[in-house]
């Protein structure tokens, strides 16, 4: 081994390192966040659109008998009703 140290030299000269400029992107990303949202929107429009246009109009139950007094529970009668649909229709 070598028994003498060796010599440290200092650069005291400064560095100056060149900053990255960083793209200022605001406005093409707020124009890209606007285009997503007016796409959501109108997804959302056309899907409420298909919905109202193609669903079916509401289901009419009624009540068998000529009495006002119901002589059954009202969740069995329509279960009987949907059933009797279902078995006649299949």
């Amino acid at each position: 081994m070598d028994p003498t140290p060796k010599k440290i030299e200092v650069n005291l000269k400064p560095v100056v390192r060149n900053q990255q400029t960083v793209a200022d992107n605001s406005a093409a990303n707020a124009a890209k966040e606007k285009r997503l949202r007016d796409q959501k929107l109108k997804a959302i429009q056309n899907a409420t659109r298909a919905i109202k246009q193609n669903s079916s109009s509401s289901t009419t139950v009624d009540m068998p008998g000529d009495s006002t007094v119901a002589y059954a529970n009202y969740a069995s009668i329509v279960k009987s009703v949907y059933t009797q649909a279902w078995t006649a229709a299949g």
